[in-house]
């Protein structure tokens, strides 16, 4: 099992020539860097990286399978001429139509949500951050009440649950933007079937049958490029 050999190989390198205590010295000495939270990283992060890869391969395999199959359609259904001008001619110009159009709206959104990546992985930190120190506060909550240390330590909670705060405001802003493109470019998937073949169904080049059976082939291509 894969998510049993990765945590057992991380556990071992986590307590092997003692890193633990290492990365803990690390940790406090100014101007080093070090990962941050090893024991969320063993326990969530692996197992977060096996599912979104089998979740990346078969989606893969799926979308691949939907162009290849569709993409053949699209080809064929592509009327003679280019958007119903006379004179141009592209073999199969609705597909590669298809294919500049689906690069457009995927660098647009990549564009507008790639800093949910950032985000998310500051959000899992921050909010590790803010609940180890309320689990200290549990586990040292002799120390703390003899010592006097509730200011301080609820300074810290505060100040850890300010970054918490930052991160789900800055990604619920981006993920808005993310949807509004998101709901535009998909509601245009719908327009450009008749943008693109129009002119040449009101000429009446094409039937409606063929003007829908393209639309629908353009949307399967477009839905796997995306």
């Amino acid at each position: 099992h894969a998510l049993s050999r990765m945590t057992y190989n991380f556990v071992d390198r986590w307590l092997d020539g003692y890193a633990y205590y290492r990365l803990e010295l690390a940790r406090y000495s100014a101007g080093y860097a070090t990962s941050d939270n090893p024991d969320q990283r063993i326990q969530e992060d692996i197992e977060n990286f096996i599912t979104g890869s089998l979740s990346l391969s078969t989606g893969f395999v799926n979308q691949a399978l939907q162009f290849v199959i569709f993409a053949g359609n699209v080809y064929a259904l592509s009327p003679e001429f280019v958007f119903g001008i006379e004179g141009w001619r592209c073999p199969g110009w609705l597909l590669w139509v298809t294919i500049v159009y689906s690069g457009v709206a995927m660098i647009t959104v990549h564009t507008v949500a790639r800093r949910l990546w950032g985000l998310s992985a500051a959000t899992q930190c921050a909010s590790a951050t803010f609940r180890f120190e309320l689990a200290s506060i549990r586990r040292y909550s002799e120390q703390i009440a003899l010592g006097r240390g509730e200011p301080a330590h609820r300074q810290r909670v505060l100040r850890d649950f300010d970054q918490v705060r930052r991160c789900f405001w800055e990604t619920m802003v981006v993920s808005k933007h993310y949807s509004i493109v998101s709901a535009f470019f998909g509601q245009a998937e719908v327009v450009t079937t008749y943008a693109f073949l129009g002119p040449q169904y009101l000429a009446g080049e094409i039937s409606l049958g063929h003007l829908m059976s393209a639309g629908r082939a353009m949307g399967l291509v477009q839905g796997s490029l995306l």
